[in-house]
């Protein structure tokens, strides 16, 4: 069986961790480790680097909730070395998620779904920079219609090359069909996408093309049915 992309980037993050630490890590500070993560993962796929870098925070935090538990610093965890030392390299982590993800850990969308999705969407390339490019625009409180626009795109696009062929997107609903009945999904679901889909095209044509009134909650939920859309497909 091969090697996944993620279980790789696991592996490799255990790995550090285990090396850094058993070196010595805390001792000698952490003002090493930044050039030592970016020469680690900076030649690596992006998938690769978050999936790293979502490692490495993951242990780092189970690591100082069980330091944590028998500090005797508890009152005062400024005092206290280790305490200083996990919270600068869960900063230091996040803040590199953050640079490859700039929608990391945002509360109006589903952050874990976000995640998820980048990480399984990178072979698609054409279709992620209007993806990345949508959810920067975002981020940064920009023009709503070019965001649920920029989604639309990366979708349509990412369809084109999952199904192999140059449609547009309301007229992928038979290869869709055909590949989700191939696959084994349910009747029911793939009727859901069906009048997802219609529904999606149609707010498309009417609000984006046509209409400046577009609602903030709107864009939130069309980005998380476009992340959701990917995420089902993108492994069928």
């Amino acid at each position: 069986m091969m090697m996944s992309e993620e279980q790789l980037a696991n592996h490799d993050a255990d790995e550090f961790w285990s090396y850094k630490n058993g070196g010595g890590l805390i001792d000698s500070g952490y003002s090493s480790l930044e050039d030592e993560i970016d020469s680690k993962i900076q030649r690596e796929p992006i998938n690769y680097q978050l999936q790293f870098l979502y490692r490495l925070q993951s242990i780092a935090s189970l690591e100082f909730e069980e330091h944590f538990k028998i500090c005797p610093e508890k009152l005062n965890p400024v005092q206290c070395p280790t305490n200083v030392y996990y919270f600068k390299v869960g900063r230091l982590v996040k803040q590199k998620i953050q640079k490859l993800n700039p929608n990391y850990d945002r509360q109006d969308l589903n952050t874990e779904l976000v995640n998820k999705t980048l990480l399984s969407f990178q072979s698609f390339s054409d279709a992620v920079k209007p993806f990345n490019v949508a959810l920067q625009t975002f981020s940064e409180g920009g023009d709503d219609r070019q965001v649920v626009d920029g989604m639309r795109v990366a979708f349509e696009i990412f369809l084109k090359r999952k199904l192999k062929n140059e449609k547009s997107l309301e007229n992928q609903k038979s290869d869709l069909g055909t590949l989700l009945k191939n696959k084994g999904t349910s009747p029911e679901i793939m009727n859901m996408f069906d009048k997802l889909i219609v529904g999606y095209t149609a707010y498309q044509n009417e609000y984006v093309k046509h209409n400046d009134s577009i609602k903030r909650d709107e864009v939130e939920l069309l980005i998380n049915l476009t992340l959701t859309f990917i995420s089902f497909i993108v492994n069928k």
